[in-house]
């Protein structure tokens, strides 16, 4: 497992955010408190990110949304603003992005809220409990209209449509039509990376597509009522913020129970340093080609969402919790897909409590990790803010 570094030591005059009591990453924490912070369900967590804001006397957002939960249930983002109510430094803490992986980011924000954040009078903290709440109440990855969300924020004149070429050869094995498709995903996907190269098959699955609406890594075919709501609602508030600091959790990918902080801005690049220094924390840039247009993946939040705030300063992280072997993950993204597009009930909810294990893994050490990583990450934005 690894362990948090302690961020670097400020002076109190100069801290922007405190909480009143100590954090998971400052503490040690019980068996019992790390399983309390992630509920079995989307609908325990969202009572308990309510109470728990309602009793530190957040600021809540609440707005419902158009499609159901599993047995017709209302659904809604919520949304708690702690501190200024027109801040100059703003901390956002996006949590459930792709719905299943709503657990994780949503057991950092109960540890948050339990500690108490105090703020320095010109600072909020936005914690975001679950973008997608679609996707957490029905154990999936995607929205109602099986949208990758983080796929789904495409600028002004950019054409809903296309898919790497590479995609398209990999989409019959990447999207079955039937319930005896085969299995054995790892030997075929292997043989596909021979051919074509491992990176441009990687690359492929994180660009995202446009042409298969009931396909993996949709990306739709105009922006989602979630991203709407989110977008008016930071616009409305925080046009004015002048430094921002946003960290976007999700889980699934990397080494089981560690942590890659990727600095997701590339013009930011000449802050790494000072970044890293000032947060005490290693940093991944994202590749050097990440503008080009066959690699990069379209609609990403991170080239986006900075834009809300038109007069701020904006350092986006992407905070990535590491599970299972990607090919594992990946199959139980496939099996899941397949099982909701083709009606079959009883399968399709087994295979969603697999997905769930792929995002959100029961296993007590990661989820301790997972809880400490959380919550200095977001110690640690607070650091970033003053530089």
């Amino acid at each position: 497992m690894q362990m948090p570094v302690t961020p670097k030591a400020m002076p109190p005059s100069e801290k922007v955010l405190s909480f009143s009591s100590q954090l998971a990453h400052e503490r040690m924490i019980t068996p019992s408190e790390v399983q309390s912070a992630f509920p079995e369900t989307y609908f325990a967590s969202r009572e308990r990110f309510l109470q728990s804001a309602e009793k530190i006397h957040a600021r809540i957002f609440t707005r419902e949304i158009i499609p159901r939960g599993p047995d017709n249930e209302r659904l809604h983002i919520d949304i708690a603003h702690i501190g200024a109510e027109a801040p100059r430094k703003l901390i956002l803490h996006l949590a459930g992005v792709h719905g299943v992986e709503g657990f994780v980011g949503s057991a950092v924000q109960y540890e948050l809220l339990r500690a108490t954040p105090v703020l320095a009078e010109d600072t909020a903290l936005v914690l975001v409990h679950c973008l997608n709440p679609y996707g957490m109440a029905h154990l999936r990855r995607v929205t109602a209209d099986n949208v990758d969300l983080n796929r789904n924020l495409m600028p002004a004149g950019e054409k809903w449509r296309g898919a790497t070429s590479i995609y398209n050869l990999l989409s019959p094995l990447l999207n079955p039509s039937s319930i005896g498709f085969s299995w054995s995903l790892y030997p075929q996907l292997w043989l596909k990376a021979l051919v074509h190269g491992k990176e441009n098959v990687k690359d492929a699955l994180l660009h995202g597509q446009y042409n298969e609406p009931r396909g993996l890594f949709f990306g739709g075919t105009q922006h989602e009522e979630e991203l709407v709501i989110l977008k008016d609602y930071l616009t409305k508030r925080f046009s004015a913020a002048e430094r921002v600091v946003g960290i976007d959790v999700h889980s699934g990918l990397g080494e089981f129970g560690k942590q890659t902080l990727f600095l997701e801005i590339p013009a930011r690049r000449a802050r790494f340093g000072l970044l890293e220094k000032t947060m005490g924390i290693t940093l991944t840039p994202e590749p050097d080609d990440y503008h080009d247009p066959r690699k990069h993946p379209r609609g990403a939040l991170c080239d986006e969402l900075p834009k809300f705030f038109p007069k701020a300063h904006v350092d986006w992280f992407l905070q990535e919790f590491g599970t299972y072997n990607p090919y594992r993950v990946l199959a139980a993204l496939r099996a899941e897909n397949c099982y909701a597009h083709i009606g079959h009930v009883a399968s399709r909810w087994e295979a969603a409590q697999k997905l769930k294990e792929m995002f959100a893994p029961a296993d007590i050490r990661w989820r301790t990790a997972v809880l400490r990583m959380g919550t200095q990450a977001v110690a640690q934005a607070q650091l970033a803010l003053l530089v």
